[in-house]
């Protein structure tokens, strides 16, 4: 059961036997779809409907048939609320069956698709997709944007739950940045905390913990060419007193560089004791260079409270 984001009382249904329905007055009146499906996708498992939070005429169809010997990843779009569909498996792999797909809710040409042994990503709209993310081999059973952070969460079968950071980059992946030659993409919001250790009654020989997304701001970045002088970020507070200098690889594809929002050592006087404290909070401004590139973008910057600041 999919309930669209898009329009109030538009919902789908679909079975473990092929069948299909929508209704657009919140159940009342349902209409059966289940003529009009791909041939592929008939009398087999409705895996996954997934409406669109774009247009409320868009949805998408996982079907699941690898339990009568099919097992090329079933996958389709829909435009017209289910009258007709097409096929957007476009180059996902024959023999690796589909489990679930998401439409990105900023951008409505990205996909996300899991499949019964990786996780892939699609910029316009499934005609095209590559692997994402870098996972061990795994079945993805469940994928979602959240709402806020706009992280990506991934749920597997036998191998937890995965995490990627700040999809900004990802859903603003344009083709005017894919042709240029190095991009910045907009940070979000960083806070200044400190996070504490995980704990755990009994460890035995292993550690069953998540790791914690770093602290800081992950700065996302685009290099269209190899950069062997690698890519420099300089960092200045509102007043434009500079307050960072960092360096980040130059290997081409997305990179990302953090900053802990401290001072780094070569703008610091050096002196005894502890470690350099937050930066204040407020509006930074980072200017990106790479190659003939340079670029600014705004950071906002907040401190957890009760920690001091320089």
């Amino acid at each position: 059961l999919a309930e669209s984001p898009a329009k109030a009382g538009l919902l789908w249904a679909g079975t473990d036997d092929g069948k299909l329905w929508v209704t657009e007055d919140g159940g009342a009146n349902w209409t059966d779809l289940t003529a009009g499906l791909p041939a592929p996708a008939r009398n087999q498992w409705i895996n996954r409907v997934e409406a669109s939070a774009h247009h409320p005429a868009v949805a998408y169809l996982v079907v699941s048939a690898f339990r009568t010997g099919n097992y090329a990843p079933l996958v389709y779009r829909t435009a017209d609320r289910g009258r007709t569909w097409q096929s957007i498996a476009g180059d996902l792999p024959a023999g690796d069956p589909a489990r679930v797909v998401r439409e990105d809710p900023r951008n409505p040409d990205l996909l996300y698709a899991g499949t019964e042994t990786s996780l892939w990503v699609s910029l316009n709209q499934g005609r095209n997709w590559v692997k994402f993310g870098g996972l061990p081999p795994v079945l993805v059973d469940d994928i979602r944007v959240h709402p806020r952070d706009h992280d990506l969460v991934i749920a597997t079968h036998g191998r937890s739950v995965y995490i990627i950071d700040d999809l900004r980059a990802v859903q603003g992946f344009t083709a005017s940045v894919i042709g240029s030659e190095a991009h910045l993409f907009d940070p979000r919001p960083a806070t200044g905390y400190y996070p504490l250790e995980g704990w755990a009654d009994w460890e035995g020989s292993s550690l069953f913990r998540g790791a914690n997304p770093p602290v800081g701001a992950i700065l996302t970045y685009w290099v269209k060419e190899p950069m062997p002088d690698g890519v420099s970020f300089a960092i200045a507070d509102s007043a434009g007193t500079p307050v960072a200098n960092l360096k980040g690889q130059g290997f081409p594809g997305l990179n990302r560089v953090v900053w802990d929002l401290k001072p780094t050592p070569d703008l610091l006087i050096p002196y005894g004791g502890g470690g350099a404290k937050f930066v204040r909070p407020g509006t930074y401004t980072i200017t990106f260079s790479a190659g003939g590139v340079s670029q600014t973008r705004k950071l906002a910057v907040t401190v957890a409270p009760g920690i001091e600041t320089r």
